[in-house]
């Protein structure tokens, strides 16, 4: 587009560059086509071990904390009538 636009050499030349950009984008994505699904696929499958992930901490940091004790009531005792 630069090139359509400006009539001199560097707008060809910056038109010509990104022009073989997308050329080889365009082989570089043929040529490993099946990895986009690999990467589909390993992206779904790291999720799972994510959330299993997260599931085994939450179960070991409840086996190290202590369980909370009920609070002593801070005051008077009321007699039982």
């Amino acid at each position: 587009m630069l090139a359509s636009v400006l009539n001199s050499r560097v707008a060809v030349a910056g038109s010509l560059h990104v022009v073989r950009a997308f050329v080889h984008l365009r082989q570089v994505i043929s040529a490993h086509g099946n990895l986009a699904g690999r990467l589909s696929r390993l992206e779904k499958e790291s999720f799972e071990h994510g959330k299993n992930i997260r599931t085994l901490f939450e179960v070991i940091e409840g086996l190290i904390l202590p369980p909370e004790r009920p609070r002593p009531r801070i005051g008077f005792k009321q007699k039982p009538k």
